[in-house]
């Protein structure tokens, strides 16, 4: 259980890095498609009658990871395309507006305003 629970707060830190763009989509890429390949071995280990299901298992374990059970839900990582060559609707909203924001943010903590 403690691999499942590890595996989990993996991705749901590794998809907060990636919105900060502290690792680039190559990166992120790799180190998403191995941590759903994990998730997939850890959860059929516990899977059973006390944990049927992933959301099961985190709400018992109080492990808030929204991000996470949205990659582990969609099966791959943010930035590869479905099979209708669409990338995932919340990275579109982040591409269209998220870099805007988090420009500003670092042009705030670089002039010292925080």
């Amino acid at each position: 259980m403690a691999d499942l629970y590890a595996v989990i707060n993996t991705i749901q830190c590794l998809e907060k890095a990636y919105i900060k763009d502290s690792v680039t989509a190559k990166e992120y890429t790799a180190a998403c498609s191995k941590l759903l390949v994990q998730f997939k071995a850890a959860f059929k280990q516990v899977q059973g009658e006390e944990f049927p299901t992933v959301e099961k298992f985190t709400s018992h374990f109080k492990l808030d990871c929204p991000a996470a059970m949205e990659r582990i839900k969609e099966d791959r990582p943010i930035t590869i395309r479905d099979d209708k060559g669409n990338t995932s609707k919340w990275y579109e909203k982040f591409e269209k507006f998220g870099h805007k924001k988090i420009i500003t943010h670092q042009q705030i903590i670089s002039l010292q305003y925080c």
